[in-house]
């Protein structure tokens, strides 16, 4: 039969091997080497049309109370 303070060592010890084993197959290394990115592919690019440049007179104006907030953002830049 163990004493008590020979049981509380074997607690003690029980639960830092298994808080290692646990640890080590939890981080996902593979023996050192290092994990290689994947690739990710660039996004699709969606055809825009513009409209040329117009001066013209507003005809009609209507005031509002409220927020505008976009769905989707996207970068414009110029074509290389």
């Amino acid at each position: 039969m163990l004493h008590l303070p020979q049981a509380n060592l074997l607690k003690g010890t029980s639960a830092v091997l298994g808080a290692a084993l646990f640890l080590t197959g939890c981080s996902g290394g593979g023996g050192g080497t290092a994990a290689q990115p994947k690739p990710t592919a660039a996004p699709a690019a969606i055809p825009i049309t513009a409209e040329p440049v117009v001066r013209s007179d507003i005809q009609q104006t209507a005031n509002f109370t409220g927020s505008v907030t976009a769905t989707n953002q996207i970068s414009v830049l110029p074509q290389a």
